[in-house]
């Protein structure tokens, strides 16, 4: 009789280990040829986001979107020393005629607001009117303000007034500068005379700041939609 262990591969006919015959867990990937896994072979919903981090050099690292009235929308642990940069695509509708403001956090998961009077930016907008066509331009800056803002006295409407922005952030967890850079593409629409605003806003800390998270927030009122992401870029 042979024993169980020594049958010769070759004694062995094609096909005819089925998975009945295999424990589970037992084959390590080594023994697959590279590139033999087609896509067929992947089950829907089994490539999560932690296995897909890189492709295309961003990874989201964060993010909220929201239906219902809230005062404020913070994001923790967004930016951390993974990454030197950036990109935050924002839409805010606030629910009265508001400013669209950010701050940082600090403090990682359970984070808090910085007011610190130590802000500073800039703004360059042009806008046009819906209604009569009439157009302008729009100069604006702070000095230890304590808060960025992103758009100005955005409308409320329902369907139709919104700030939409993306924006860039440059090391804002400090790990190579001691000043934290940022800067937006905004466009929005004003509360009055059919207004829509587009145009640049750049901005940094006027302090050091090891920045984990941001809040954003109205004036006055509430955001009553909001969608925010944040994605790392990759940094080699």
């Amino acid at each position: 009789n042979m024993a169980l262990s020594t049958i010769p591969k070759d004694s062995i006919a094609a096909d005819a280990i089925d998975g009945t015959k295999i424990a589970d867990d037992a084959i390590d990937s080594e023994h697959y040829t590279d590139g033999s896994i087609d896509t067929a072979h992947i089950g829907d919903s089994q490539v999560t986001s932690a296995k897909a981090s890189g492709i295309g050099g961003l990874v989201r690292v964060g993010g909220s979107e929201g239906t219902s009235d809230v005062s404020e929308v913070n994001i923790d642990n967004c930016f951390t020393s993974t990454y030197k940069q950036y990109l935050v695509r924002v839409i805010i509708a606030p629910d009265a005629n508001a400013d669209i403001r950010f701050r940082f956090r600090t403090g990682g998961s359970s984070g808090s607001t910085r007011t610190n009077s130590d802000h500073f930016w800039i703004s360059e907008q042009v806008w046009r009117s819906e209604s009569d066509g009439s157009q302008g331009e729009s100069l604006a800056s702070a000095h230890g303000d304590d808060k960025f803002k992103i758009s100005y006295d955005t409308g409320y409407d329902s369907t139709a007034a919104l700030t939409s922005a993306t924006m860039n952030f440059y090391d804002p967890y400090g790990s190579q500068f001691s000043r934290q850079y940022w800067n937006a593409l905004s466009f929005s629409q004003y509360y009055t005379g059919g207004k829509n605003y587009g145009g640049h806003f750049h901005g940094k800390t006027q302090s050091n700041v090891t920045a984990t998270g941001l809040n954003f927030s109205p004036s006055s009122g509430n955001i009553y939609y909001h969608s925010i992401q944040v994605y790392g870029m990759v940094n080699s």
